[in-house]
């Protein structure tokens, strides 16, 4: 049924992630070395490259090496406030997240000695702020696409869809406000649909911590 919000556990936390995934690991690096060289450096990346206090968890699992490294905030607007407008505020959290993440991998490997042909996946992902980057994207493509009446409509359902799902990761009032304020009333308006209740503690990263639970 469209606009349904289905109850699950949020795949976009926090406001960064980097995941890397070793194979045939160094038989010198277990997961104690990973974990404490990742909770002693994490941070202080972290720290460097995002201007406002940020929350940073680690998570390691062995086998072929899984590295999970989550970076945080309390809310959006402290972050998105230094910048002339939302977007900006949007787009340069989504280029720090990829900086960030970039530099864990590139200086996790080197600091490791782990060799390239031995990690199988590198990801950056975008916690949050990557899917409110994307659906503002697809927010103002739908003007620009020669679409049929139908295939409009479809594509301002996905949108409705997409704007609950949204507002379900903001817990943070004035964050949700923010984010309303960006979206037209013909998608933030759903009929017979009340706005979901928040997920809490998806960006300040509470909710990983409750699943490890």
């Amino acid at each position: 049924m469209p606009g349904k919000i289905k109850n699950r556990k949020p795949r976009s936390r926090g406001i960064a992630e980097t995941y890397i995934h070793i194979k045939d690991v160094p038989s010198d690096l277990s997961k104690e070395k990973v974990q404490q060289y990742l909770k002693q450096h994490a941070w202080i990346w972290a720290k460097k490259n995002f201007k406002h206090p940020v929350i940073v968890k680690v998570r390691v699992e062995e086998g072929s090496l899984k590295v999970w490294v989550f970076v945080g905030g309390l809310s959006l607007i402290n972050f998105v406030s230094d910048y002339g407008s939302f977007r900006s505020g949007i787009d340069q959290m989504v280029s720090d997240a990829k900086a960030f993440s970039s530099f864990v991998i590139e200086h996790f490997s080197h600091d490791e000695d782990i060799p390239d042909q031995a990690v199988i996946r590198a990801e950056k992902r975008l916690g949050v702020p990557g899917k409110i980057q994307r659906f503002l994207k697809s927010l103002e493509n739908i003007d620009s696409q020669d679409l049929t009446h139908n295939e409009r409509q479809v594509k301002i359902q996905d949108l409705r869809d997409e704007f609950l799902v949204i507002v379900q990761l903001l817990d943070n009032p004035r964050d949700r406000q923010l984010f309303m304020e960006q979206v037209p009333d013909n998608i933030k308006q759903t009929p017979n649909i009340p706005l979901p209740e928040p997920i809490p503690g998806v960006l300040s990263l509470d909710v990983i911590r409750n699943e490890e639970d």
